[in-house]
């Protein structure tokens, strides 16, 4: 209301609200129709929706899948490389990736230590069955070129594959080390048994022609050596069984459904891979490859071929450092007879029996298990 004597000229002060007389009722625009409604009130109707948009706007694009990597649950330990971000063609581009990378860091890795040989033996050539001359720098210049075949892999998997070093160690995504540990201490007593068989039957079979005369030690190249055996040896172990047992088993199981095609070529191509072609050599590399496939199918990763490779070459390699040749042969020096192809072979057979015992015992799993859902 406007307070009094605030009203300007030639205007009359508005009247005070009062309820509109008995029998009033609100006057319709022209034209207007009521519409049905409830009794009571007028329910007024809502305009027409406005026409869709024409036709030459198009849709909207469809949301991008979420692919996560990962395999499909139930999946065996071979058939880990077809996740849902397979595809036919990525294994085979994987596969050069992996062999070029392994060359250039081979390459790296040689060049400095060919100087640092040449520097500590300078005008020394080297023996017909080595690359350096220092037998500490040759033992490391083997041990790394294999050694750099492990992130090779890595960088082939995840790079052109899209998953991770995990799903090609196990089928749970990652390494299981307390298995490990467990396996470990299974498999060392049986290979170092099987050594100890080595040297016993090596006895008798073939006893000792010379005397008994052994060259002296050098015991700073014996200490060397094995420094770097302990070192590198577990390095290189685990990256031949990530190549052969992990990506070339699974690169395999991406096209065949059957395992065993993998394991007769991937033990094949390990033992034409230390390019010894003895007959003898062969078959105890092409049954430790066989060996070490089995185990990680059926135990369903590489944490027991890696404990076998690692205790195996360990020896081999500290056995090699302390008396010279490995107990297993020296191509173009000794030819491994077939006495020692049988100590082997049992060898194998026993860790195999002895692990499959104790993963079955153990429950562990050999598929990939379904995703757990929130709580």
């Amino acid at each position: 209301m406007v307070p009094p004597g605030m009203v300007p000229p030639g205007m009359v002060p508005p009247r005070a609200w009062a309820p509109p007389p008995a029998g009033w009722t609100p006057v319709p625009p022209p034209g207007w129709q009521p519409a049905p409604g409830a009794h009571g009130y007028q329910v007024y109707p809502w305009p027409p929706y406005p026409p869709p948009y024409p036709a030459p706007y198009p849709p909207p694009w469809p949301p991008r899948k979420i692919t996560t990597g990962r395999p499909e649950p139930g999946a065996p330990f071979h058939r880990l490389g077809r996740t849902d971000r397979y595809r036919w063609w990525k294994p085979v581009l994987a596969l050069p990736v992996i062999l070029l990378a392994t060359l250039i860091a081979s390459l790296a890795l040689l060049v400095p230590l060919i100087v640092i040989d040449g520097v500590l033996n300078p005008g020394v050539e080297p023996p017909a069955d080595s690359l350096l001359s220092n037998p500490i720098l040759d033992q490391a210049a083997l041990l790394l070129t294999v050694v750099v075949a492990l992130p090779a892999v890595w960088l082939g998997v995840r790079l052109v594959e899209g998953r991770s070093l995990g799903w090609v160690s196990t089928v749970t995504g990652r390494l299981r080390w307390r298995w490990l540990g467990l396996v470990s201490a299974v498999v060392a007593p049986l290979v170092i048994l099987g050594f100890v068989a080595f040297i016993v039957v090596g006895t008798l079979v073939e006893p000792d022609t010379n005397g008994g005369e052994t060259a002296p030690l050098d015991l700073g190249m014996v200490l060397g050596g094995l420094a770097v055996t302990i070192a590198l040896v577990p390095a290189q172990a685990a990256a031949e069984e990530y190549v052969f047992r992990g990506f070339l088993l699974q690169w395999i199981g991406s096209y065949l459904r059957n395992p065993w095609f993998g394991v007769a070529i991937t033990s094949v191509l390990f033992a034409l891979a230390h390019a010894d072609l003895q007959w003898s050599r062969l078959v105890s590399l092409t049954a430790f490859g066989a060996t070490a496939a089995i185990l990680a199918l059926y135990t369903g990763g590489l944490e027991a071929s890696i404990a076998l490779h690692t205790v195996n070459n360990l020896l081999a390699f500290g056995l090699g450092t302390l008396a010279g040749p490995p107990p297993t042969g020296d191509p173009g020096d000794t030819t491994m007879p077939w006495w020692m192809t049988a100590v082997d072979v049992t060898m194998l057979a026993a860790v195999l029996i002895a692990v499959l015992w104790l993963a079955r015992r153990r429950r562990v799993e050999r598929v990939v298990p379904a995703i757990e859902s929130p709580a």
